[in-house]
């Protein structure tokens, strides 16, 4: 049945739900292009410092260039044992966290450090009165290139964009982990008053 000869009143039914149709159609989107912070599972505590830098778990197709620039980079792709070795700077980046490691902190470790801090609990405290409170927690960890262990003093910046865990007696041993995409550290860790 043509549209023009249906009765007007259904016709106005028809028409009212056209712009409803159209917005969801539009708006969907593969789920594979969006991040999903909704695992639970936690991170591996063991070493695995040959695997610093995510691959790319999909080979099947590859994404346009476009599409590339367009969304958050998960992982960069580094030679993984010339990474592990390297001391200092930027390490790769981990479930949309950069890992960046202290001036006396191989790669290796660095990324132990990163596992800890995200499978650690934190509480928010206040050292002192004058400062403001923040999300600290306490983690000891094993350099898997010396087998030393090493207590680190893990805290949360107050924007809640970044962690920063250091050995309260040498502090250029540590890690500093800052978010590439949402959601905040307190939404990706456990937190406990």
């Amino acid at each position: 049945m043509p549209l023009l000869s249906l009765p007007i009143f259904r016709m106005k039914k028809i028409l009212s739900l056209l712009p409803a149709l159209l917005l969801v159609g539009c708006s969907s989107a593969p789920a594979d292009d969006e991040p999903n912070f909704t695992d639970t599972s936690p991170h591996s505590t063991g070493s695995d410092s040959g695997a610093l830098a995510d691959a790319d778990s999909n080979t099947d197709s590859a994404p346009s260039a476009t599409a590339k620039l367009s969304k958050p980079q998960k992982a960069e792709k580094d030679d993984d044992s010339a990474l592990a070795a390297q001391v200092g700077g930027m390490c790769g980046i981990r479930d949309y966290a950069q890992i960046i490691a202290d001036d006396a902190t191989d790669c290796a470790f660095a990324l132990d450090i990163y596992k800890h801090a995200m499978d650690a609990t934190y509480r928010l405290e206040t050292p002192h009165p004058t400062v403001t409170e923040a999300w600290q927690s306490d983690i000891t960890v094993k350099n898997p290139s010396s087998g030393d262990r090493y207590d680190l003093h893990c805290i949360m910046a107050t924007n809640q964009k970044s962690v920063h865990c250091s050995n309260p007696e040498d502090t250029n041993i540590g890690t500093r982990i800052e978010l590439t995409a949402r959601p905040i550290f307190s939404e990706r860790v456990h937190t406990e008053y």
